[in-house]
């Protein structure tokens, strides 16, 4: 059974769609999140774009690690990782979380487009779910945040990054 889904469509379909919607649950609705957690809007604009400059520093030690090992165990780690961010930075009342989270998931960026334009598939066919995945997400950590809690975002994040392992 496990080898039939082994490099299947189904497979990069769950792992495309659920990667960007857990980008996007995670990072959408982030400012807003900050700033009614009382955070000011400097201090929130500078941990976005510190998150962006840490991910480019990081990129080339992920892109390493995946090229010297199993890129499949290399982003186990990492997204293992960022769901424990994503559940630590619930409950943190610091903005360095959100960093090390997005670090990591734009850190394996690079490796995932890799992965789609190397499987047996063609890439568009596979790149699509990323987007409708990331639209989804987008969607849906607005409607949580609305009809749930602000919170409840990060419980989304961990199990989409799940579902996306």
């Amino acid at each position: 059974m496990l080898e039939r889904y082994k490099n299947s469509y189904l497979s990069y379909f769950l792992m495309y769609n659920f990667y960007y919607l857990s980008w996007a649950v995670f990072s959408a609705l982030i400012s807003v999140y900050l700033l009614d957690k009382d955070f000011k809007a400097s201090e929130v604009s500078l941990v976005v774009s510190t998150s962006f400059l840490t991910s480019m520093i990081f990129q080339p030690v992920i892109g390493m690690f995946s090229d010297r090992y199993d890129v499949k165990k290399v982003n186990f780690v990492l997204f293992t990782l960022a769901g424990i961010g994503g559940l630590a930075f619930m409950f943190a009342s610091s903005l360095i979380g959100y960093s090390f989270v997005l670090t990591l998931i734009n850190g394996t960026n690079p490796v995932m487009e890799k992965i789609a334009s190397s499987s047996p598939y063609q890439y568009g066919k596979i790149r699509i779910w990323g987007t409708i995945g990331y639209a989804t997400g987008s969607w849906l950590a607005g409607m949580i945040y609305q009809l749930i809690s602000p919170s409840a975002i990060f419980i989304c994040f961990i199990i989409t990054m799940i579902l996306c392992i």
